[in-house]
């Protein structure tokens, strides 16, 4: 586990080299540092949430992994406490990310006041052997990457776009190649 934490401190550089202009600020802005005890910086933050997404697995995980290094370490009600307040910045930080890559296309004209959300879910093993598994069904607007819907459900519902509540206000769909699918709204 050690490592890991050597590896992301080592590569972090290169991270922070792809990240937009402006990004330590909008931190402060966008309400993911609030509080300037252990995690002081933007920098300090971004690698307590590569950490947790890496290496730490768990809250607990994340917490004991920052007490074995030469930090002071955070409690896992810590750790999940600083990684909530980082959602708004995690969303900006990805959106620009995404559209200096050319990865998001600008929303046309014709579309304005309107939504084109992809759909997909993804499944989960919650216990060692696989025997329980649940199922994350969630909605992103392709245009901004904003979360529309994240709904938990059991392995056993199936993927299916009944589920969704804010789908179930859209009035057209166009399935892609996998379970996804593209529904404008207000059309």
């Amino acid at each position: 586990m050690m490592k890991n934490i050597e590896e992301i401190t080592r590569n972090i550089d290169v991270v922070f080299s792809l990240l937009p202009e402006g990004w330590q600020g909008k931190a402060r802005e966008l309400g993911a540092l609030t509080r300037a005890r252990i995690i002081k910086t933007a920098e300090e933050l971004l690698m307590l949430i590569l950490l947790y997404q890496t290496s730490g697995k768990s809250l607990g995980g994340t917490s004991s992994l920052l007490k074995s290094g030469d930090s002071a370490g955070l409690e896992k009600n810590a750790v999940y406490y600083r990684i909530q307040k980082s959602t708004d910045w995690s969303i900006w930080l990805n959106q620009n990310i995404c559209r200096s890559a050319g990865m998001i296309a600008e929303k046309p004209a014709f579309l304005e006041g309107k939504r084109i959300i992809a759909v997909d879910a993804t499944d989960e093993k919650m216990n060692a052997d696989a025997s329980v598994v649940a199922r994350l069904h969630y909605g992103v607007d392709i245009y901004t990457l904003e979360p529309v819907e994240t709904i938990a459900t059991l392995g056993e519902t199936g993927k299916s776009l009944q589920i969704s509540k804010v789908l179930a206000l859209e009035t057209s769909c166009w399935p892609t190649v996998r379970t996804a699918a593209l529904r404008p709204s207000n059309i």
